[in-house]
């Protein structure tokens, strides 16, 4: 331990060990929703710029994709 910087081991360590607890599936599915989402408010950002076609075009993308996450994230597959 330097003196005078606090001890981030325990901090570090309960971080590596929650992002090991999620698993590989499941940083998977968090980042689809997260990127979900992220096209959702970029298409809505496209609409408020005044462009109509990009956010229809942004909406449709994000219903498809929406449709294959929730399809192919079932346990039956």
């Amino acid at each position: 331990m330097i003196p005078g910087l606090p001890d981030y081991s325990y901090f570090v360590s309960q971080v590596v060990q929650m992002s090991h607890s999620v698993g590989l599936m499941g940083w998977f599915w968090g980042i689809s929703w997260a990127l979900l989402l992220l096209a959702f408010v970029f298409s809505v950002a496209q609409l408020l710029m005044g462009n109509r076609l990009a956010f229809q075009m942004g909406l449709v993308r994000v219903m498809v994709a929406l449709a294959l996450l929730t399809i192919l994230s079932r346990p039956e597959g």
